[in-house]
């Protein structure tokens, strides 16, 4: 196994990683997408915000990787948001198709005769 294989799935087990799963390959998740996308996406930005303040006020460098990791979390949940409701719209329109063709597949022919020979 490669070590980009090991590292692609350990971080498949980090919590905004999860958290996007479970709005994105779930049914009941797709309608939390934009939520998601303002309140963790925003939150983000605003520790972004914060720890740049904090390192132009001469604090210590290292929350520059700090920074980095707001920045790429934020893109994924600011991204999460519209992908999820392009799949919900998907997701609504398949489900009312399946529901026309039940309701025209359980309506019972006139004649069983017809069908029967």
């Amino acid at each position: 196994m490669k070590v980009s294989e090991r590292g692609h799935d350990w971080f498949q087990y980090a919590p905004t990683n999860l958290l996007i799963n479970a709005i994105r390959y779930r049914r009941r998740g797709l309608k939390w997408g934009i939520p998601a996308m303002i309140v963790l996406g925003g939150g983000y930005i605003y520790g972004m915000a914060i720890c740049y303040t904090i390192i132009t006020r001469e604090g210590p460098g290292p929350l520059n990787l700090l920074i980095l990791l707001f920045f790429w979390n934020a893109l994924k949940f600011l991204w999460t948001g519209p992908v999820s409701l392009i799949d919900l719209t998907r997701v609504r329109a398949q489900e009312r198709r399946q529901r026309r063709e039940s309701m025209h597949a359980a309506v019972a022919p006139e004649d069983y005769s017809e069908t029967l020979a």
